[in-house]
């Protein structure tokens, strides 16, 4: 199984939450800027709705035509309502649509807007704006429909294609920067981590060396930092030191051990050896040295027990 370094995987965290934070604010940036224009777009068809049904603004002609500047016809014969007309120069920003109470188009300037249930609804009977998008020839528009006092309705349409576009570019753009910049914190992010766990490295590398060569003498230079790794480090060195007292110890107790247990050995091997080669002795003689030799084996147990006790204590 591969391990990653604690430096790489900060690295990552980095990069992800900054790819995260900057689609977060990509994505909030554009659904704003959406909304915003959008809301221009309403509010001018709004606008243009109003100077039409106020009488600012010249309505398409009911034979289909649209009228001029000076409220001259914009030329040509009548044609189907199904038909675009020429647009006059007043009106190349939006195309205008009338319905009857029906919901049928009565007269139109632009594009031929789609007509809804709603909007014949609306035609039929008063009730609030309608704001949409729709799709035209593969482009967006956004289109208002109002109802008309006496029966019928006025439908204004702008595209917003180009909006749309334009959105989707700032999109990806953004989208781009939010890439890099994750990079970017990847980067900084895993050389900061690595400076900042640096000591950390140095306190594992000698745990690992005192793990493969036993040496108990290598302290820590770390200690004195006023941070976590200062403690971590200054806590390793008093294990470190507890060790290598616990070992010292340890061999003054084998030394003292075997230096109790060589006199009583001793004597018991010499009285053993005198029994061995001496079977003529008298037996008062043979149980006084029997006798020493079970005196010196209870002083052995005796050692024995109190040496397996040390541990526990």
């Amino acid at each position: 199984m591969i391990r990653s370094s604690l430096a790489a995987r900060v690295a990552v965290a980095v990069a992800a939450l900054t790819f995260l934070t900057a689609g977060l604010t990509t994505t909030l940036a554009i659904i704003s800027t959406d909304d915003e224009v959008r809301g221009d777009v309403d509010a001018f068809l709004k606008e243009r709705s109003e100077e039409i049904l106020d009488g600012t603004r010249q309505p398409p002609d009911r034979d289909g035509r649209g009228r001029n500047g000076n409220g001259q016809a914009g030329g040509g014969d009548a044609v189907d309502p199904a038909v675009a007309v020429p647009l006059s120069p007043t009106e190349l920003d939006a195309s205008v649509q009338t319905l009857d109470e029906d919901g049928v188009v009565t007269a139109r300037v632009g594009l031929s807007i789609p007509v809804t249930d709603d909007d014949v609804d609306l035609a039929d009977r008063k009730g609030p704006d309608e704001f949409r998008t729709i799709e035209i020839d593969g482009e967006e528009f956004r289109v208002i429909t109002v109802h008309i006092d006496g029966g019928g309705a006025l439908q204004v349409a702008r595209s917003i294609d180009q909006t749309t576009s334009l959105l989707d570019v700032i999109r990806n753009r953004l989208m781009l920067v939010g890439a890099a910049l994750a990079l970017i914190a990847a980067v900084i992010g895993w050389f900061v981590t690595r400076r900042t766990l640096r000591p950390l490295s140095d306190l594992t590398a000698a745990a690992e060396q005192v793990a493969t060569t036993r040496d108990l003498d290598t302290p820590i230079a770390d200690a004195d930092r006023d941070d976590e790794i200062g403690r971590l480090a200054a806590t390793y060195n008093d294990m470190i030191g507890a060790l290598a007292t616990s070992r010292d110890q340890q061999h003054r107790l084998v030394h003292d051990a075997a230096h109790e247990l060589r006199t009583p050995l001793t004597s018991v091997n010499a009285n053993i050896d005198l029994l061995a080669h001496a079977p003529d002795l008298p037996a008062d003689q043979r149980q006084e040295i029997l006798g020493s030799v079970r005196t010196e084996l209870r002083q052995l147990g005796t050692l024995f027990t109190e040496i397996i006790a040390l541990p526990t204590d």
